[in-house]
């Protein structure tokens, strides 16, 4: 089923309201063939053990990917949020867990935050540890565990705020014993990325993650899980990065994937492909803001889209390079094929296609994707203005591009993905 878009101008893209990512953020469910985020998220839950630290995570999405999904499937954002709308025995099992957190061990409260984390439900996952936590059971394992969940959620919704705090109180709960070595490497994975990308913990904390980090590969390379180390390296390959060293960068990055497949060779589940997955979407940034080399990014947004083929956000990363590159024509149909493809990010895919048109002077087509946005629900001013103004001619590319794309949440595409 596809929305239909009424304007006497150019069509724009139109995209289905159900796919196996709405599914599994509205169900953990889907039919059909999933693409690798849906596959090993609703794997992971059904899988899980609740007696168990052992929740595994990849992707996570931004409150504004929950409120399309609501959008697009036809309900209420804060229905879906709330579960209020549950429409599945999973998502209500998760319900009954937030209602009862008090009476749930350390391992069921962090395994059913994480579900809950794992398909954006994050006031829910925070009402659920608060609830937990004031209980005074919390011992180092929880306390560590607990602190990388509450990371997450600040990282998604509060442009990691207050992040520091809950590196302080993974690093304590390490330097005390007892976190088993690869949750020791995935904290300090995660505290070199988002420090060189957002300086979301002091300098020295970082350092400290940093050198931890370092030497647990080098002293226990064997017993690390191989993707664990595949996302180590792809954060540490950012410090060259950061300082244009391109050949470093690239030893480095090869690292990642020579670990990336060693750990789809020795899983070969979804969740082992993810890994793979994410190098590449870091090779196509590398070769993309370091490099700079055209023929080598497009290459790896090829190999991107072949390994997930379902997953509109890939095609939205073969537009970022063929944007990036200068290729607007090609950037605007790439963006309108992952619109196509449906959820995540149809609003974003729609509003930078819409102002790559404008760019190109082709304003019918640009209005038309204008419009699809807005009723898509929630159009903020901005896009209104927008709208307006090109319904009455006064449009021109110094207008500026919309940068909200839902008034309630905001707007824009991240990487949406824990290192």
């Amino acid at each position: 089923m596809t929305t239909s878009i009424e304007t006497d101008s150019p069509a724009a893209p139109t995209w289905p309201t159900t796919n196996a990512f709405t599914q599994t953020l509205l169900g953990f469910t889907y039919d059909g063939e999933p693409d690798t985020f849906s596959a090993s998220c609703v794997a992971e839950f059904v899988a899980h053990d609740p007696t168990r630290y052992d929740y595994a995570l990849s992707q996570i999405f931004e409150p504004a990917v929950l409120v399309e999904v609501a959008l697009v499937a036809g309900f209420e954002p804060d229905a879906v949020e709330s579960l209020q709308h549950a429409p599945t025995e999973r998502m209500r099992w998760l319900a009954d867990r937030v209602r009862n957190a008090s009476s749930l061990s350390g391992t069921a409260a962090v395994t059913s935050a994480a579900a809950l984390i794992s398909v954006s439900r994050f006031a829910l996952a925070t009402a659920l540890l608060d609830t937990w936590e004031a209980t005074g059971q919390a011992e180092v394992r929880d306390r560590f565990e607990i602190a990388m969940l509450r990371f997450i959620i600040e990282n998604r919704t509060n442009a990691g705020a207050g992040s520091a705090v809950h590196f302080e109180t993974m690093r304590a709960a390490v330097v005390s014993g007892g976190i088993p070595i690869d949750r020791q490497l995935d904290a300090c994975s995660q505290a070199v990325v988002w420090y060189l990308k957002r300086g979301e913990l002091p300098v020295d904390e970082f350092g400290w993650f940093a050198r931890h980090g370092n030497r647990l590969v080098v002293e226990h390379r064997d017993e690390l899980a191989p993707g664990t180390v595949s996302s180590w390296f792809r954060g540490v390959a950012m410090v060259p990065a950061d300082l244009g060293d391109t050949e470093r960068t690239r030893a480095v990055m090869k690292l990642a994937d020579h670990a990336a497949d060693e750990a789809v060779a020795d899983g070969g589940g979804a969740f082992e492909v993810h890994f793979k997955k994410t190098y590449l979407e870091s090779s196509i940034k590398e070769h993309m803001y370091v490099a700079r080399d055209e023929a080598k990014a497009r290459a790896f947004g090829e190999e991107l889209v072949a390994l997930d083929p379902g997953w509109s956000a890939s095609r939205g990363e073969v537009a970022e390079v063929r944007r990036s590159f200068g290729d607007l024509e090609g950037a605007v149909a790439a963006f309108d094929d992952a619109v196509t493809i449906g959820s995540p990010y149809i609003g974003y895919h729609l509003k930078s296609a819409a102002d790559l048109l404008v760019r190109l002077d082709r304003l019918d087509e640009a209005l038309a994707r204008y419009r699809a946005l807005a009723a898509l629900g929630q159009p903020t001013d901005d896009l209104l203005r927008r709208i307006d103004d090109l319904e009455r001619g006064t449009m021109s590319e110094e207008t500026g591009s919309v940068r909200p794309v839902y008034g309630r949440q905001g707007a824009g595409r991240d990487g949406g993905v824990t290192a």
